[in-house]
């Protein structure tokens, strides 16, 4: 999940990516094994992500609250990402192991 809408409003949080409903149908199509990567520079929507993911039973593989502060060859960065590295935003990222 890549920069998506943080939906702020809490009326709107069954939209936000990480809602329970979404993660039901990531346990559908990710493989046993499958993990689900986060990356997000709206801190708020990656606090709310972890609740959601921990409640959810998906174990955490790996938290930062600053992903770029390090060289991350293996993961390429999206022009969001660059715009706010530039801007010297912190990068939140999260990998979970699906239940």
């Amino acid at each position: 999940l890549n920069f998506s809408d943080p939906w702020p409003k809490n009326r709107n949080a069954k939209r936000r990516l990480s809602a329970d409903s979404f993660l039901r149908q990531y346990e559908k199509i990710l493989k046993p094994d499958g993990a689900l990567a986060m990356k997000t520079d709206n801190a708020r929507l990656f606090e709310y992500s972890l609740l959601q993911f921990s409640k959810a039973g998906w174990p955490l593989l790996d938290a930062s609250v600053d992903f770029r502060r390090e060289d991350h060859p293996e993961d390429a960065m999206t022009e969001y990402e660059s715009k706010f590295a530039a801007e010297g935003k912190p990068i939140y990222r999260a990998v979970w192991r699906r239940k």
